[in-house]
C-alpha cells in the first residue's frame, strides 16, 4: 500500500543525506549560532532540499527546522508540522567520525506518528509510520521490519550523547534499575549504531 507522506520523507531524508555527503567529501567551514553551537554548510544544504521537498510535495503542512527555529523555541505552528534536523551531529560531522544522521518526523496534536533516521556516511536509514512499522534499511538493500528487544533480566544498556553529556540525569533516571556496563555513547545515533553493542533493536528476518 502506497504511503504518500512516509514516501516523500524518505526521499526528502535520502536527498538531505546526499547534500550532507557532498559537502563532507571536501574541506568546509564551521561557524557558530548564537547558541554556540557548531554549524556548517552542510546543515544549511540538508535543509533547504528537505524543507523544499516536503513543502512542494504537502504546502499546507508547516516545516520546523532547527537551523530556522529562534534559540528561543517555538511554539506548535500547527496541529500537524514536519519536525526536521538536516544534520543532527554537527559536532560529529565535523569530527569526521560518521556519527550523524538527518532526520524527519511528522508531529500530529503534539505526538510523534512519522519518523525518518538516515545515516548517510554509513549507509543506514530506518522509517516508521504508526505502531508496528519500524523498518531498516543498510545500503541498497531492501527494508526490513524491525522492533525493540525485550529488556533481559540482567540490565539494559544505555545509549547517550558522546557531545552532550548528561550523567546525573541518566543516573537519576537508571536509579534502582539494571544497567549493563559498556554501553555506546551516542544518543542521536542510537538507531545508526543500533547493529553494534547495544543493538536495541531487533530485526524480524534471518540477517545475510
Amino acid at each position: 500500500m502506497s504511503d504518500p507522506l512516509l514516501d516523500v520523507a524518505l526521499r526528502a531524508a535520502l536527498a538531505g543525506g546526499e547534500a550532507v555527503m557532498r559537502v563532507y567529501a571536501d574541506p568546509f567551514e564551521v561557524t557558530q549560532k548564537d547558541d554556540k553551537t557548531p554549524v556548517t554548510e552542510a546543515d544549511l544544504a540538508s535543509e533547504r532540499v528537505i524543507v523544499e521537498m516536503l513543502t512542494a510535495a504537502f504546502p499546507d503542512i508547516p516545516v520546523v527546522s532547527e537551523e530556522t527555529v529562534p534559540e528561543a523555541g517555538f511554539a506548535s505552528p500547527a496541529a500537524r508540522f514536519w519536525l526536521v534536523d538536516p544534520l543532527d551531529g554537527t559536532r560529529e560531522f565535523v569530527a569526521r567520525n560518521g556519527e550523524f544522521a538527518v532526520l524527519i518526523g511528522l508531529v500530529e496534536d503534539g505526538r510523534p506518528v512519522l519518523g525518518i533516521v538516515h545515516g548517510p556516511a554509513i549507509g543506514v536509514t530506518y522509517t516508521a509510520h504508526g505502531p508496528g512499522t519500524a523498518m531498516r534499511r543498510r545500503g541498497s538493500g531492501e527494508f526490513a521490519p524491525i522492533r525493540a528487544r525485550v529488556p533481559p533480566p540482567e540490565g539494559v544498556v544505555v545509549i547517550h550523547s558522546r557531545s552532550h553529556e548528561n550523567s546525573r540525569r541518566l543516573a537519576e533516571y537508571f536509579e534502582g534499575k539494571p544497567v549493563l556496563p559498556g554501553g555506546a555513547r551516542s544518543r542521536r545515533r542510537a538507531c545508526v549504531r543500533a547493529r553494534r553493542r547495544a543493538a536495541p533493536l531487533r530485526q524480524d528476518r534471518p540477517q545475510e
